[in-house]
């Protein structure tokens, strides 16, 4: 068996005015669609067998975070958040379920949140990639906040998939950049991992938000946990890289 490799390029332009056309976030596909967003915000589906956009949604603020998938009866649903960036130093975050085939919204919410610009910016909103819940909360989807409700301060929050509503909603004092992490028990019970700006982990129960436990590592968390088994592997800004029992 031999391959022979075809490198294929997909070049896009939006138009004048949009000079943010880098990507940040990591892509996302289901079947031949192709899913990405860009630092304009704009998130466009792409069809892998012809390298052509099959819809295209225009964007609101920068994007950072991935997008991810989960398939219903058939048609795959995308959940995105956006960041504060553009809007300068306060704005919009706006979360979304999408229509991965046809593009539309089947829900939104907005939450007011602030940001850092210049160049040493440190934004706001959602950069964090989000989690799908399964087992005891696999009628959930969880995405993390930064300088929300606080400039300092960020939020978990668990949102319905099918209403959009937000079934609960967890503050902490400082900003979230690392992602939610999640895993469960032998029952299918869940329970979220979360990182700060500051160094605290977080163990949280997925169902109803409550923090369980907590400790404080050395630095800054913006890297996701991984979690093998019973042991949860970090690394920090400081340079430190930790393996932490689960009990």
């Amino acid at each position: 068996m031999s391959v022979n490799p075809e490198i294929l390029k997909y070049r896009y332009y939006t138009g004048e005015g949009y000079g943010r056309l880098g990507i940040e976030n990591s892509v996302a596909a289901y079947a031949n669609l192709l899913y990405f967003a860009d630092n304009n915000g704009d998130i466009q589906c792409i069809d892998l067998r012809k390298m052509e956009p099959i819809w295209v949604i225009e964007g609101l603020d920068d994007i950072d975070a991935s997008i991810t998938i989960e398939a219903e009866e058939g048609v795959p649903y995308l959940y995105v958040g956006d960041e504060v960036d553009h809007q300068g130093i306060s704005g919009i975050s706006t979360i979304r379920k999408i229509n991965g085939l046809t593009g539309e919204v089947v829900w939104k919410n907005e939450l007011s949140c602030q940001s850092v610009v210049g160049t040493d910016a440190t934004n706001g909103g959602v950069l964090a990639t989000n989690v799908i819940g399964k087992n005891n909360i696999s009628d959930s989807v969880i995405f993390s906040l930064a300088r929300y409700d606080g400039f300092n301060s960020g939020a978990i929050i668990s949102i319905n998939k099918s209403t959009g509503e937000i079934q609960w909603e967890t503050k902490v004092d400082n900003y979230l950049w690392s992602s939610p992490v999640d895993f469960y028990d032998k029952n299918g019970n869940a329970y979220i991992i979360q990182c700060d700006s500051i160094g605290n982990m977080f163990l949280i129960d997925g169902k109803n938000g409550e923090i369980l436990n907590s400790l404080t590592l050395d630095a800054n968390i913006e890297a996701s946990p991984a979690i093998y088994e019973d042991t949860i592997v970090i690394a920090t800004r400081a340079g430190s890289i930790y393996g932490i029992e689960i009990k």
